[in-house]
Parts: C-alpha cells; sequence; structure tokens
C-alpha cells in the first residue's frame, strides 16, 4: 500500500526532526551529544529512506554500513534495556536493507518497494523482529496512557509499529 509507505517516510522525516531538536536543544545547554538522540535521529532518516516510495538518496550498502555500526555502538554501550532495544532496532534495520530482494536497484530507486512477494532471506528472522516491534508498539500504546515522557514514547510507538509493518510487507 503505496499510502502507508508515504505515511512511515513522512512521520519518520518527522520523528528525525524532533531527535535532532532534541540535539540542537542539549548542545545549546552546553550538553554533550547524547547517543540516543543521534542514533535515533539517524535510524528515523534510514526508515524514511527504506520506506519512502521515491527511493533513498545513498545507495543501500551506505546504509548497512551505518546500521552495522549502531547497533556494534549500542552493543558495545549497552548500559540498560533501551540500548539493547536500540541495538535491535538497528539490527533490524539491517536485515530490511540486506534481507530484501534489491536485484539491480540503484540509489535513487525504492528499497523495500516489491519486496512483499516473498523473496527476502531468512523470513522467520523478519517473522521474530515483526513479532517483537509489533509487541514494542503495543507496550508504547500502554505507557503512553499510564506515564510521563509521552513525546519519546509516542516516538518509539510509531517507528515500532512503522518497523512492524515494513517487516511483514516485505516478508
Amino acid at each position: 500500500m503505496i499510502w502507508a509507505r508515504w505515511l512511515i517516510a513522512a512521520s519518520s522525516l518527522i520523528l528525525a526532526g524532533y531527535w535532532i531538536t532534541r540535539l540542537v536543544a542539549a548542545r545549546q545547554r552546553g550538553e554533550p551529544y547524547r547517543t540516543l538522540e543521534v542514533g535515533q535521529a539517524v535510524t528515523c532518516l534510514g526508515m524514511a529512506a527504506m520506506s519512502s516510495p521515491l527511493g533513498g538518496p545513498l545507495a543501500a550498502a551506505s546504509w548497512q554500513t551505518v546500521f552495522l555500526l549502531l547497533a556494534a555502538w549500542f552493543l558495545i554501550s549497552d548500559r540498560d534495556h533501551a540500548h539493547l532495544h536500540r541495538a535491535l532496532s538497528a539490527l533490524a534495520m539491517l536485515y530490511m536493507i540486506s534481507a530484501a530482494t534489491h536485484g539491480d536497484h540503484f540509489a535513487g530507486e525504492p528499497w523495500l518497494a516489491g519486496t512483499h512477494t516473498g523473496g527476502a532471506a531468512l523470513p522467520l528472522l523478519g517473522v521474530l523482529a515483526a513479532g517483537y516491534f509489533a509487541f514494542t508498539a503495543a507496550g508504547c500504546t500502554l505507557r503512553l496512557t499510564i506515564g510521563p515522557r509521552t513525546g519519546t514514547v509516542a516516538c518509539e510507538l510509531v517507528m515500532a509499529a512503522g518497523t512492524s509493518y515494513l517487516l511483514i510487507d516485505m516478508l
């Protein structure tokens, strides 16, 4: 569904703006850059590029490198459960870019367009990841109604739901 891809791409760009705004605000307060905001902004930009019906401005290999480095960083700096979730998010992005059948796609072509033909490599891994992100989205929905930090939780909800949708669509 093309409208779903546009919706995910647009919301991902808005969320990237949210995280970049947080980075700028922290910098203006004299705080150092925080890896959470940087990782989230990059993930949102990658999600926008992957889901965009127009395609991404960078080759898939560039994003594969970025997401591999992000996953490694969050796994190495595993301070808490949130860092593990960020690593899993980066690995899911890496999986979506790597497992989809790209054929001879160039940098400007949609990466995941037309991949819902069952041609993804390691489909069980994709199903497990989709389930994880669907569960995460459901948890975020509950946290929105009962907890603080609604901005961060809302971002997580949108990204988890979008990731789950894209994973299911590519399988």
